[in-house]
């Protein structure tokens, strides 16, 4: 791309690398299309300047597993909300640890993790400022929200690792 390589006709990356993008560039509008089926905001990412440059094709996916024996071992019926995951995963770590952590996972404790902008997104939130795609806007509630979200239950019901990746 900072060759001005014409060589792409479709590309994928991330939201974080769209102002770049944007502002190099290296995008062409790609006119009118179809995103009814993309939330709003994330569906507002793809436009720069009243234009469309992207559209959502995927999105990053959590997938919440557990044991059903551990779980009802400690008297508990299978998670229906967040609360409940972190209620039950309190009472694993309580009980039955340090043979069963409570919580495990890809949750890195910050901002850095596709977990944290998962949840800000749903939230209502943003990473940067969507009228310019530069500042970041990280002091919202809505990210303080998100961080207690994913913080809370990897710091005090995981397993010791869930929290000590550096590679993020």
């Amino acid at each position: 791309m900072r060759n001005n390589s014409r060589e792409y006709d479709v590309m994928y990356f991330d939201e974080p690398w769209l102002y770049t993008f944007y502002t190099n560039g290296w995008l062409s509008p790609i006119g009118k299309t179809d995103l009814s089926g993309a939330p709003d905001l994330i569906a507002q990412l793809g436009y720069y300047k009243g234009e469309l440059y992207a559209v959502p094709i995927t999105g990053n996916f959590n997938f919440l597993f557990y044991n059903r024996a551990v779980i009802e071992s400690v008297g508990e019926n299978p998670p229906k909300s967040w609360d409940d995951v972190v209620r039950i995963a309190e009472t694993v770590q309580q009980k039955i640890a340090p043979r069963t952590c409570g919580r495990s996972g890809n949750y890195p404790g910050g901002i850095t993790s596709d977990v944290y902008l998962t949840v800000l997104l749903s939230l209502g939130g943003a990473m940067f400022d969507p009228r310019g795609r530069v500042a970041p806007v990280l002091d919202s509630n809505e990210a303080v929200e998100a961080l207690k979200l994913i913080a809370y239950p990897a710091n005090k019901a995981g397993h010791p690792k869930t929290t000590s990746w550096v590679n993020s």
